[in-house]
Parts: structure tokens; C-alpha cells; sequence
């Protein structure tokens, strides 16, 4: 199959109450075996390639290599960009052909800096066809600040005004998980995502997923 658009996958999992999983691939063999994975389980799956493998390896070639893989198999495949803090790095991904791409905006940017980049990052993906994800607080890393996951938290009174005003497709706040978790030892506010759930109609996803028991 050709690339896959994740509107509605995502829809589907919403309505039946599943998470659609999204892995990063780092090489052929990541790749390789997160589609074969997908392909036992038959479930549609999404690919992530991070903002600073762009800068060690050759992109286009590998998302070649992506194409021809996915256009294999009878599952769909997402390709999404994770984690861009540059305009540029969107309009690299749309024109290699990923469907999705994620937009952090530059680090430490103020919530008016960051909505005003994030709007200019939908407007282009959208007009290739490519949905946005968006991250609302901070989520952290593994070996670097993760101490400081419950104080980096989403706020959910922003959440329904940063949707509105950048018009992002998938919102992802940070609610306590932490990036690179090797235990599974999270702790979730899941009041708070009650909350931004229930103020705006944004499909949400999840980051720091190795963290998170089921």
C-alpha cells in the first residue's frame, strides 16, 4: 500500500477506544520489524523518524526505502516526522512524502511564539495533504531532565485556545511521561487529561509510551 493518511485511523481508534501505535525507526532493522510487528497484529501502524536523524543520515533515501517497504504490505503505513523545532525540517519531510509531521517549535519559545509557528506549520502541511501533531507543555527525556516531568505539565485551561488558534489535528500534552523510559514507572495525570479531553475536540496522543504500563 502507498503511504497512509492517519485521519482515519485515528478516528477509528477514537470510536472504538484503542490506541494506534507509533514507533520511532532508526534503520532497516528498526523499520523492518515494527511493520512486521504491525503486519502479525494486523493493525495500521506509524513510523517516526526524530527531527535529528536529518541531520546524520540521508533522509530521502531512507524514506525510499520506507515507501517501497510499505507498498508491500497490506496494512497501511504512516510516516511521521517527530519532534521538529523548525519550519524547514516540515517542509523537508512533505516533500519526501511523509503524511504526518509534528511541530514542537523552537525550545523555550513563549506560548505566542509557539502558536504563531505551529499555525505557519499547519498551514504548510496542510496544504500537502500532511496532518499536524503538536506538543502543549514539555514532555521530558530519560538521562536528562526527567526529574522535572511533573513540572513541565500541560496546562489544560491553554489547550482549547492553542487547538483553535494553530488549528493542529493531534494534540500531545505532556501529563507526566517521560521520553526513553526503560520501566515502565510513569505516573500519569490522568485528571488532566480528563480535562483537556473534555475541553477540546483535538484527537491526543501519548509520548514516552515505553514508560506507561498498560
Amino acid at each position: 500500500m502507498p503511504l497512509a493518511d492517519i485521519r482515519p485511523y485515528i478516528e477509528d481508534a477514537r470510536n472504538k477506544k484503542y490506541a494506534l501505535g507509533c514507533f520511532n525507526v532508526f534503520d532497516t532493522e528498526t523499520l523492518e520489524g515494527v511493520i512486521e510487528a504491525a503486519v502479525n497484529k494486523r493493525t495500521p501502524i506509524v513510523c517516526a523518524i526524530y527531527e535529528p536523524q536529518f541531520k546524520y543520515g540521508d533522509l530521502e533515501s531512507f524514506t525510499d526505502l520506507i515507501k517501497n517497504i510499505a507498498s508491500k504490505t497490506d496494512i497501511p503505513v504512516i510516516l511521521h516526522l517527530d519532534h521538529a523545532t523548525e519550519l524547514s525540517s516540515i517542509v523537508r519531510a512533505i516533500k519526501c512524502g511523509f503524511t504526518a509531521v509534528m511541530f514542537d517549535g523552537p525550545v523555550g519559545a513563549s506560548f505566542e511564539e509557539k502558536v504563531e509557528k505551529t499555525k505557519k506549520a499547519v498551514e504548510i502541511a496542510h496544504l500537502a495533504g500532511a496532518t499536524v501533531e503538536a506538543e502543549l507543555g514539555y514532555i521530558t527525556r530519560v538521562g536528562v531532565d526527567e526529574k522535572a516531568s511533573q513540572e513541565n505539565i500541560a496546562d489544560p485551561k491553554l489547550a482549547k485556545e492553542f487547538v483553535e488558534a494553530t488549528g493542529v489535528d493531534i494534540l500531545a500534552p505532556a501529563i507526566g511521561s517521560v521520553h526513553g523510559m526503560g520501566e515502565q514507572k510513569a505516573t500519569l495525570n490522568l485528571e488532566l487529561l480528563r480535562q483537556i479531553a473534555n475541553s477540546t475536540n483535538c484527537y491526543l496522543s501519548l509520548h514516552g509510551g515505553s514508560g506507561v504500563d498498560d
